[in-house]
């Protein structure tokens, strides 16, 4: 009885490996768009709320401004 398991379970295991083994290769390319495509959306995720516009201009100010100093 035991042996008819391993048996049937090398059987199952070499199907599920033949079957694995022919499938497709993506298409060229089709990697670098579903990259391109993650990036879109984690950029137009990450973009923040529309009222954060103030804050981000007063952070750019006063890094201008801290910049300034450096040079001078």
């Amino acid at each position: 009885m035991q042996c008819l398991r391993i048996c049937g379970l090398v059987t199952l295991g070499g199907l599920l490996s033949a079957c694995q083994s022919h499938q497709e290769p993506p298409q060229e390319g089709a990697y670098v768009d579903f990259v391109m495509e993650m990036m879109v959306e984690s950029a137009k995720l990450s973009e923040g709320p529309s009222d954060a516009k103030p804050a981000v201009q007063a952070v750019e100010t006063w890094r201008g401004s801290a910049e300034g100093e450096d040079g001078g």
